[in-house]
């Protein structure tokens, strides 16, 4: 589906061991990145299916390996948040006509998992790249491409929920305002936004561990991302006017100490870095078979300290 270039009206029916964040982003980031962003955005690599749009800053690739990784990471949340897809009010969304947005849907998981379990609502997604379903969905679904910092094409106040999850990854630092501001305007007065994001720092890892997550956040500050972003969010959101911010944090364990779940957390982890490996190597300046041992060392011993990752989910409302 092409991007549409005019507003665009919709159907009418249309685990809790949390450890506080610190302020730590001195000692994750201390050492400030060399690396340069021009050079980072003209490096994609045939091993597997990088694209650019534009002057995009996502890391990760698009092809089906990926989308299968994404699937995976949908239904950790889902089970780490008690088998639940969103923690908004679902019966206030509903009251207020169930119009609801995922942006960055990406294969569009969420969205067609909402459409199961809410037969009542309609969910929209929208994405950069268009690599949603629209062959073959459910009838209370649509999917839109189009970017969502330059504008959606739809009309003010049209969603009682935005949920945008996991685009840390893909919005460059000055992007975040933007994006947040344009969820406010189509957001409806008295609907909420959900904003799901990760924190880069792990906890209880080990050095190994550590070192790596922050030769990563290195390479992530380079193309102008920002790995701490999920500190940002709660002043981000206040900021483009969204009022009673809530913070839900969760735990996902890393390794067999947490059971199944932290097998498929840990295998999840180690597939986001696996994915970018020629990336991520010579960003750098190591080859791939010392980033691929660097990964592997630094991922071995969090079963031992019984590492975690947190993440966070704000939910904040439109004032009517």
């Amino acid at each position: 589906m092409g991007a549409e270039t005019s507003k665009q009206r919709l159907p009418p029916h249309c685990m809790r061991t949390v450890e506080k964040t610190g302020n730590s982003e001195a000692s994750l980031l201390s050492t400030s990145s060399s690396l340069s962003p021009t050079y980072l955005n003209e490096i994609w690599f045939s091993d597997r299916n990088f694209v650019s749009i534009g002057d995009s800053a996502y890391i990760l690739p698009y092809d089906d390996v990926e989308y299968g990784r994404q699937n995976t990471s949908h239904f950790l949340m889902k089970t780490a948040k008690r088998n639940r897809n969103t923690d908004a009010p679902m019966d206030q969304v509903l009251d207020n006509g169930g119009e609801i947005l995922d942006i960055g849907c990406s294969s569009g998981v969420w969205c067609l998992d909402m459409a199961s379990e809410y037969s009542d609502a309609h969910i929209t997604g929208v994405d950069i790249f268009p690599v949603f379903p629209n062959d073959v969905r459910p009838k209370n679904t649509s999917f839109v491409e189009a970017d969502a910092v330059k504008g959606m094409p739809f009309d003010d106040e049209s969603f009682a929920l935005v949920h945008v999850r996991f685009m840390g990854s893909s919005l460059r630092v000055n992007d975040w305002p933007k994006l947040l501001d344009e969820c406010f305007r189509v957001c409806k007065k008295g609907g909420y936004i959900e904003v799901v994001e990760s924190d880069i720092e792990a906890w209880k890892c080990g050095p190994l561990y550590t070192d790596f997550m922050a030769q990563c956040a290195k390479v992530l500050r380079a193309r102008d991302l920002d790995p701490l972003i999920v500190r940002k969010l709660e002043m981000l959101l206040k900021r483009s006017g969204f009022q009673h911010v809530e913070n839900i944090p969760v735990s996902l364990p890393l390794g067999p100490w947490g059971g199944k779940l932290g097998i498929v957390s840990r295998e999840n982890v180690e597939a986001v870095f696996q994915t970018s490996t020629s990336l991520m190597a010579v960003a750098l300046g190591i080859t791939p078979e010392q980033y691929v041992l660097d990964l592997k060392q630094a991922t071995a011993e969090l079963d031992k300290h019984k590492g975690y990752h947190n993440y966070h989910t704000f939910i904040a409302c439109k004032d009517p």
